[in-house]
């Protein structure tokens, strides 16, 4: 069995470096957005601007990693150009078969550099789409205390609560007061 912990990391905080079970602020979360309903049209302008923020800082994320997969892809056809003039100049028969196993290993990265960017490409695509229409927001936000509770991954749930919550002040073990 795996506890995970949240721990406060601010340095002003009387509680700095104290934790708490995670499970404790996921109750607490989930319990606050079934009474809590966010449905005005503010709070979705809100969600609008938030989503522009992370689309944003995603597509710098997509086209940085696009940029250092054309660069690996680049260098990889240079090395089997490379490869393929030694190949056709080379009379020994074991170094040619040498440089055709690499030919080989090399033409195998090349399509992973490519499978790799076609799919980033599918991400960028993806990605302007990402903001939810009112309609959608509302059967999100409906459903999200049970999306919050489903959610194994720790990154994932982090991220939700982060962008609903800034803090969270616990004592006795329990959610005391939270911004």
């Amino acid at each position: 069995t795996n506890y995970f912990y949240y721990r406060c990391d601010n340095p002003d905080c009387k509680f700095y470096g104290k934790s708490i079970r995670a499970h404790v602020i996921v109750d607490f979360v989930c319990e606050f957005l079934k009474d809590n309903k966010f449905t005005s049209k503010a709070v979705y302008s809100h969600y609008v601007d938030e989503m522009k923020n992370v689309i944003r800082d995603k597509e710098l994320e997509l086209e940085s990693r696009r940029r250092s997969l054309q660069q690996i892809r680049r260098n990889l056809d240079n090395k089997i150009e490379k490869t393929k003039d030694l190949l056709r100049s080379e009379t020994d028969s074991y170094i040619k078969g040498v440089f055709s196993t690499d030919l080989k290993d090399l033409d195998k990265k090349l399509k992973e550099a490519d499978d790799q960017l076609e799919a980033i490409k599918k991400e960028m695509g993806l990605n302007k789409k990402a903001i939810l229409s009112y309609s959608q927001f509302l059967e999100l936000f409906s459903e999200l205390p049970v999306r919050i509770r489903k959610t194994k991954v720790l990154r994932e749930l982090d991220f939700m609560i982060r962008k609903i919550f800034l803090n969270f002040t616990i004592k006795d073990k329990i959610v005391a007061s939270y911004q």
